[in-house]
Formats: C-alpha cells, sequence, structure tokens
C-alpha cells in the first residue's frame, strides 16, 4: 500500500499505477487505500478535537466558529465522509477522543445514547443560528468544559437546555445565562 501512496502523492495517475502494477490492483484499491490513508492521517490529526459538526450543520456557521477561534471539524469535510449514517455516527464518535458531536439531528436527542466517551447536542435551532448556540453552549458554566459534557446528550433550544446525563433518572432543564 505505501508504494501505491508513494505513486499517488508523486502525481501519477490512477491509470498510470494500475498499468505498472500490471493489473494486480485496480482503481478501486487505490481509491480505498488514499481512503484509509486519509483516514488515518485525520485519525492522527484529531486525537485532540473536541468538537465535531455534523454535515448538517452549513459551512457559514463552521466558519464563523472558526473566526471565534472554536476548534471544529466537520463531518464530510475534515472528518469520516459525506453521507455517514446515523448509524455509523456514534461508531465513529468512540473512534476520536472524547469529542462533542454538535447535531441538527434532533433524532439524536436520546437518552439511550448517553456514552462516557462522547457527548452529543442536537441544536434546535434555525441553520443560520447554530454558530451562535454552539458557541453559547461552550461557554454556559454547566457543559463549558469537555469534562463537564462528557456523558450527556443536550438539545439546545432559544428557552434554553434539555440534557440527559450518564445515568440520570431525570432529564435536566437549563436556562441560558444572560449574554455580554
Amino acid at each position: 500500500m505505501a508504494d501505491v501512496l508513494e505513486q499517488v502523492a508523486g502525481g501519477l495517475a490512477w491509470e498510470v499505477i494500475v498499468e505498472e502494477w500490471r493489473g494486480s490492483i485496480g482503481e478501486e484499491a487505490i481509491a480505498e487505500a488514499v481512503r484509509l490513508a486519509s483516514e488515518t492521517f485525520l485519525w492522527v490529526g484529531t486525537r485532540q478535537l473536541v468538537n465535531v459538526l455534523d454535515e448538517n450543520i452549513l459551512e457559514s456557521q463552521r466558519q464563523l466558529l472558526r473566526n471565534w477561534r472554536i476548534a471544529v471539524r466537520q463531518i464530510g469535510h475534515e472528518l469520516g465522509r459525506k453521507g455517514m449514517a446515523d448509524e455509523e455516527i456514534i461508531p465513529f464518535l468512540l473512534r476520536l477522543q472524547r469529542p462533542t458531536l454538535f447535531t441538527r439531528d434532533l433524532g439524536l436527542y436520546d437518552r439511550s445514547l448517553c456514552h462516557a466517551r462522547y457527548s452529543v447536542v442536537t441544536l434546535a435551532v434555525r441553520q443560520q443560528e447554530a454558530g451562535h448556540f454552539v458557541r453559547r453552549l461552550l461557554q454556559h458554566p454547566d457543559f463549558s468544559t469537555r469534562a463537564k459534557r462528557m456523558g450527556a446528550v443536550i438539545r439546545v433550544m432559544h428557552t434554553g437546555l434539555a440534557a440527559w446525563q450518564l445515568h440520570a433518572e431525570h432529564e435536566l432543564r437549563l436556562g441560558w445565562q444572560p449574554e455580554d
């Protein structure tokens, strides 16, 4: 695989690579090698990453968060792949180091998704408000650190927050802190 990746990195066309390997590998195998190498690179580069945006978050909101110096990576752009199904997202989160997933998929606000190794935040706000509410959550005293978020499934609304925490018997309801 390393030899093939060197050829790809060297700019050789995939057809030429297939020809040089006398057909023992095809373009599908090259694509798979590139995909695996890419995921490995991103995996190593994101071990310390905390904030993951689902692909349903607008590009403008991702840029807004970055302008505010909030470190984020987005599924389908820097992480994972476009079109990941809901059932693929949780195993993917478990491969990262204690991530917080921000999504507009309200179906992920589910008590059964509480897990000590990640947190899920569903944004029940308009698409154009996602970045603003991500920042508000990250500044909220009850969820301002990764340690405080781990194990929680949180719903963010204009009126406040609802959250299930690992091993909790009751849903937590919190208001927003006054904005500066």
